[in-house]
């Protein structure tokens, strides 16, 4: 990502922050977008530069985690990594990102989500579902995994395990570590799939 594309991420993430306030302190339906750019301190042109409404501002604001996987995957050091491994290590990256870097407002994020009709956050064509799906494909395809699930159902069902911890996280207000409760969910989760004889979940993970 060169300066200028980081520069448009920064504006574009200080619009969903601001947007963000304003949902606690008006709700999403009293939302205006002049109100926003207020906030912001940005002009209505540069909003609409980045976002075609307020309900597409929620919608991005979960669309900065695919971004951020993105560059993740670009520098991922593990050749043909063994897909159990990519599975925790896709999702923890997620965790990592949410804790660090959307601590605070991820409460808002999900507020937002339920105010829409059609939330991004749960589209099956988003980068992050496509690539838990893909090495979950791969898994099945080695017989790793000990069920009749599909390869679909059970991305989508890791998915959920991992959301449903950090809506907790937010209905505990943060206080709890994010991570450390999501990787023991995982890795629960991942040691009740494993198929007997394809190993230890430890030595999937060296």
């Amino acid at each position: 990502m060169n300066k200028r594309q980081k520069q448009a991420m920064q504006t574009k993430e200080n619009l969903v922050k601001a947007a963000l306030y304003l949902l606690r302190e008006k709700g999403f339906p009293d939302l205006t977008i002049r109100d926003l750019c207020q906030c912001a301190e940005v002009s209505i042109g540069t909003f609409y530069h980045y976002f075609s409404s307020k309900e597409d501002i929620i919608n991005q604001g979960f669309g900065f985690y695919d971004l951020d996987l993105e560059e993740y995957l670009e520098t991922y050091t593990q050749t043909n990594p063994n897909p159990i491994r990519a599975i925790y290590d896709i999702i923890m990256n997620q965790t990592r990102y949410v804790a660090d870097r959307t601590a605070g407002f991820t409460k808002e994020l999900y507020i937002g989500m339920l105010s829409i009709r059609e939330g991004y956050a749960t589209k099956d064509t988003r980068k992050y579902y496509q690539t838990i799906l893909y090495y979950t494909k791969e898994a099945v395809k080695q017989g790793l995994f000990s069920t009749e699930k599909t390869a679909e159902e059970l991305a989508e069902f890791m998915i959920r395990t991992n959301r449903g911890d950090i809506i907790d996280w937010c209905l505990h207000d943060y206080q709890y570590n994010l991570e450390e409760r999501a990787q023991e969910d995982l890795l629960f989760l991942l040691k009740g799939l494993l198929k007997d004889g394809a190993g230890t979940l430890e030595s999937h993970l060296e």
